[in-house]
């Protein structure tokens, strides 16, 4: 896939960077994405948290939230506010400065992805974005990107999942190597 073969793996290991510079400070990692993305950030906080776990008795563990599992909390602030705050509205009762925020969108222009990196920034909050097409405003947006040069949303929506693989594996290869050093 060409997409993949143009990816710069400088920015992957930055979000890498950036998602262990969050979890040693003891700060929460958010991820947010809208429609096929949000179940990549489902699934990208999911195994951050498992999938890096050296063990059963892991006691120092990523603290990862994704934005996009409570129904209750999405349905009520679009019911309250509209959807452009659903992600805006949890990061505002949920994040502290020093967290971080992922957000995850083919086209970078989903305004409650938008919204909430926005807020995040008010809220120094460090903001980090994976994007395809051309990365739309929210590549203009976050402070950093890995971005997915493709046209084509379902190959952007592939790649984002090979990037977030990517980060999960390098993250549990360096909990483990710390943990094997004491």
């Amino acid at each position: 896939m060409a997409a993949l073969a143009q990816l710069d793996q400088a920015a992957v290991e930055r979000l890498v960077a950036a998602i262990l510079d969050t979890h040693e400070r003891g700060g929460t990692i958010f991820v947010c994405g809208n429609g096929g993305s949000a179940t990549t950030a489902s699934h990208f906080a999911q195994d951050l948290t498992k999938s890096t776990a050296t063990g059963p008795a892991d006691h120092h563990r990523l603290r990862v939230l994704a934005l996009t599992e409570s129904v209750s909390s999405l349905t009520a602030w679009a019911n309250d506010l509209g959807y452009d705050a659903v992600f805006e509205q949890q990061l505002r009762a949920l994040g502290r400065p020093g967290d971080l925020l992922i957000a995850l969108s083919g086209s970078g222009a989903s305004p409650n992805v938008l919204n909430a990196v926005r807020y995040a920034h008010d809220a120094d909050i460090a903001t980090f974005a994976v994007t395809g097409f051309d990365g739309g405003p929210l590549r203009r947006l976050a402070r950093d990107t890995v971005h997915v040069a493709t046209g084509q949303m379902e190959i952007a929506e592939n790649a984002h999942l090979v990037v977030i693989h990517q980060v999960v594996c390098a993250v549990r290869e360096w909990k483990h190597e710390r943990d094997a050093s004491g």
